[in-house]
């Protein structure tokens, strides 16, 4: 049973570090990061003092936002061009982003931050480790 724990901890934990949707949310996708992005990103991701509340609702958004990608995964590798494709990739980042910003204690700017901080500060990533853990033995999972 502890491995089997481990093992749906450590996948959860993998689909959390992909969690992170700067990149997909940006209004303005295909315009050039100004020179000084690189040190604004390392600017917020030096704010790692988070609540448990906070962290509660990163896990639970990243989770729907998994489930999401799961969902239309299958569809855009089925796509018959790249048009339906662009079509589908917008209808699930809409759905991700409604997920982030409809679950509780959570925002997209703040999903955001906690899912750089999760990348670079290993206190953040152990607390969020803790809460999926913790998570998995309540549902049965451990």
């Amino acid at each position: 049973m502890t491995i089997r724990k481990t093992l749906v901890s450590s996948a959860t934990i993998a689909a959390l570090f992909a969690a992170p949707l700067a990149p997909a949310f940006a209004q303005e996708a295909d315009v050039t990061p100004p020179a000084g992005a690189p040190q604004m990103i390392e600017d917020q991701a030096a704010n790692t003092e988070f609540t448990d509340a906070e962290l509660v609702g990163f896990v639970t958004a990243a989770k729907a936002v998994a489930d999401i990608r799961q969902e239309y995964m299958p569809q855009l590798q089925q796509a018959e061009n790249e048009d339906a494709a662009m079509e589908l990739q917008r209808k699930a980042m809409e759905e991700m982003q409604s997920a982030v910003d409809e679950t509780e204690d959570m925002n997209l700017a703040l999903y955001n931050e906690i899912g750089q901080a999760m990348q670079t500060d290993t206190s953040v990533s152990d607390r969020i480790a803790k809460l999926v853990a913790d998570d998995a033995d309540l549902n049965g999972e451990g």
